[in-house]
């Protein structure tokens, strides 16, 4: 999708666009301009569009190594600043422009960690992770993409970064259609809670194959010990 911008977003997108961005400049003109809310969710989508399949570009084109660590020097490097700026000026998570929300397009970006954070830091500000985009519910649409792909992958390095948005999104409770049980944490009588999960870094997801079905487990990376199932 290719956003259409006017003179004065234009200017914005410019600032946000440079490598590094120029923060400074882009806090000027915030302050000098009255932007709508419509204008920072072009602006938002627009900078997300530059960030998505980024990576990959890089992998194909310059003959980069694959890597789960963040790279550093792209557009998707500064997501997370770059969103938090928009937010602080008024940027609304759940607005729609044009079928497109950015909640929904961050899952594309491929940079390490940085879509998980990007997430949590919308849904932190109010996104709703249920929010109604085109034909189904954000949540469910991530939901779908982890338990299709969960057994063939077609991108092991791409799916971890969908699990980890999910996880996130568990985190905010995003409403869930599958059978989930819920384990004690270890050395614990208490039962997990999946807000837990907005912590994602401190959680991983392994599969199991029980009577032909496929079950996606959540394990605490520090105890290795399973605390929640889903199928």
């Amino acid at each position: 999708m290719n956003i259409e911008l006017n003179e004065k977003e234009l200017r914005l997108f410019g600032l946000l666009r440079q490598i590094p961005p120029d923060f400074e400049g882009a806090k000027k003109w915030l302050s000098a301009e009255q932007f709508s809310q419509t204008a920072l969710t072009k602006v938002a989508l627009a900078y997300v569009e530059e960030c998505e399949w980024e990576v990959e570009d890089e992998v194909v084109y310059r003959g980069c190594d694959r890597t789960t660590d963040v790279v550093p020097n792209l557009h998707s490097s500064y997501i997370c600043d770059v969103v938090g700026l928009l937010l602080q000026h008024g940027l609304n998570p759940n607005d729609i422009y044009n079928i497109e929300n950015i909640m929904q397009n961050v899952t594309y970006v491929d940079n390490g960690f940085l879509a998980a954070d990007t997430m949590m830091l919308l849904l932190e500000n109010g996104g709703d992770p249920d929010l109604e985009v085109e034909i189904e519910p954000l949540f469910s649409e991530v939901d779908n993409y982890v338990f299709f792909d969960a057994v063939e992958q077609e991108d092991r390095i791409r799916y971890e970064q969908y699990v980890r948005c999910w996880m996130v999104m568990l985190g905010y409770r995003g409403h869930y259609e599958h059978n989930c049980q819920l384990f004690r944490e270890y050395d614990s009588s208490e039962m997990f809670d999946l807000r837990k999960l907005k912590n994602y870094r401190d959680y991983y997801v392994g599969l199991l194959r029980i009577d032909g079905r496929t079950c996606i487990c959540i394990f605490d990376k520090a105890t290795m010990w399973e605390v929640a199932r889903f199928w």
